[in-house]
């Protein structure tokens, strides 16, 4: 059982580290519209993500056989706001982050040297600057219900 919880929490604040910390320092490069920086960084961002991701994925999978070894009805009315809350993340990760990345970086690349006025108008693009947060509130909500378990 307490392997089960270890591993669930070592994998869902590998997942947190990977997505929040890489997504800040995206955000922060791809606010600067340079291209080269974007050229830079944003690939290897792609990739940290796509991590974090795939880590939060197993994350859940071991919270699932922790909440079976402890005998935790999955539908406890907790874990079911841990799922939105989980699912809220995917669903932004893919509708607007994964999305911004890969406009910033085509736009990066077809002005390498200068920051042409398509690039700098994704840099101050309103739904990446707003998902962000939103991102990150959803993660302490998900953190909140996971340890206060209301």
């Amino acid at each position: 059982m307490l392997t089960y919880v270890f591993l669930h929490v070592l994998f869902v604040f590998v997942a947190f580290a990977l997505t929040t910390g890489v997504g800040l320092a995206a955000a922060a490069i791809g606010a600067s519209a340079e291209p080269r920086a974007i050229l830079a960084g944003m690939p290897v961002a792609r990739r940290l993500t796509l991590a974090g991701q795939v880590v939060m994925l197993v994350g859940i999978l071991f919270g699932f056989g922790a909440a079976h070894a402890m005998q935790i009805p999955l539908s406890a009315p907790w874990l079911i706001a841990a799922y939105i809350l989980a699912a809220g993340i995917f669903a932004i990760g893919g509708a607007v982050h994964r999305p911004w990345q890969l406009r910033l970086l085509t736009a990066a690349q077809a002005s390498p040297d200068t920051a042409s006025d398509e690039l700098r108008a994704l840099a101050r693009d309103r739904a990446a600057a707003i998902a962000g947060p939103v991102t990150g509130l959803l993660w302490i909500g998900l953190i909140f219900v996971m340890t206060v378990k209301p």
